[in-house]
């Protein structure tokens, strides 16, 4: 592993905590994202209307 090789701890700690932000971020990016997938997918289209009588002109 890259950390092993500094002796400082304060570094370590200082990257510990960039990590933990983009750990944090990606959390919040999941709900994002199915948000954003359900708001599209509830967005009509002709997959999702009725059919229309098979005889109307």
């Amino acid at each position: 592993m890259i950390l092993t090789e500094y002796d400082d701890p304060e570094i370590l700690i200082k990257f510990r905590t960039i990590l933990d932000g983009v750990r944090e971020m990606l959390e919040y990016g999941h709900p994002i994202a199915v948000i954003a997938i359900n708001s599209y997918l509830e967005k009509p289209t002709r997959i999702c209307r009725p059919a229309p009588p098979a005889w109307a002109p």
